[in-house]
């Protein structure tokens, strides 16, 4: 069991990261959000391999010779698609609380929770 444990540790790990690097820069958000994203990233991504692996092998029907797919490549898929699906909707869900934040003016424009265009692509 400990070998499982690390081996889906390191495909959540590998996915969430992957997912973030692959967001973050896209959003322009405070450090705080961008470790909360990575927290979020990582969790599901980890949660992602362990439900692909658990569930992803009773897909395929056992009639045939051999399976085209083993249950790590079920857990690398389901990890990156849950890792993506989870860091997506943390993204979504900032921007718009920060977007609504903004319309009742109760952050001022210089606040660091979004950065503007000119600011993201100076970094």
């Amino acid at each position: 069991m400990g070998w499982l444990a690390m081996l889906l540790g390191g495909i959540g790990l590998g996915a969430g990261l992957g997912s973030v690097t692959a967001w973050l820069w896209l959003k322009g958000m405070g450090s705080a959000f961008s470790s909360f994203l990575a927290l979020v990233a990582v969790a599901a991504g980890v949660g992602g391999a362990w439900l692909a692996f658990r569930y992803g092998t009773g897909v395929e029907p056992e009639c045939c010779a051999s399976p085209t797919m083993g249950p790590l490549s079920y857990a690398v898929i389901g990890a990156v698609i849950v890792a993506n699906l989870a860091t997506l909707v943390c993204g979504v869900t900032g921007q718009t609380v920060a977007r609504a934040l903004r319309r009742r003016n109760q952050l001022s424009p210089s606040s660091p929770v979004i950065l503007q265009p000119e600011e993201t692509l100076s970094r």
